[in-house]
């Protein structure tokens, strides 16, 4: 039985990525990647959350549509984030950790709003694929509540 195993389920709705945990939980001890997490699946690798500069030459600056990527993935990331860090605070009963991780959900708004401000200035026919979908959304608002 592995150690995740001995853990049991982790609680219900809480989705943090197991090989992460495991990887965190093993360095963290002092065990580092034994032979046993290298070759054994899922702890083979660590999971790579895809970069927007992978496969880029380091010998040259972005394009401005890699840069527009690279802003929309800083973008996914923050709210990755959040999620994380909400996640955590739910599921702790130490009042400290719970407080320090809401702030810091807090600020990664904020950054997920710089970000998108930043993408707005580099991408302006951005703004309206996200008008459409507002339209689209509240008109699916208002035929509900005209029922």
């Amino acid at each position: 039985m592995d150690s995740l195993e001995r853990l049991g389920s982790p609680p219900r709705g809480f989705r943090l990525r197991l090989n992460e945990i495991s990887w965190i939980c093993h360095s963290t001890l002092g065990r580092g990647r034994s032979s046993h997490f290298r070759n054994t699946p899922p702890y083979d690798t660590m999971p790579e959350f895809a970069t927007a500069f992978s496969g880029l030459q380091a010998d040259r600056k972005l394009t401005h549509q890699e840069l527009v990527r690279a802003v929309r993935f800083m973008i996914a990331a923050e709210y990755e984030a959040i999620q994380l860090y909400t996640q955590l605070a739910d599921s702790t009963d130490n009042g400290l950790a719970r407080a320090v991780l809401r702030e810091i959900s807090d600020e990664e708004r904020e950054h997920a709003g710089e970000f998108y401000r930043l993408l707005q200035e580099l991408s302006p026919d951005e703004e309206s694929f996200y008008e459409e979908g507002r339209h689209e959304t509240q008109e699916k608002i208002d035929r509900l509540k005209a029922q």
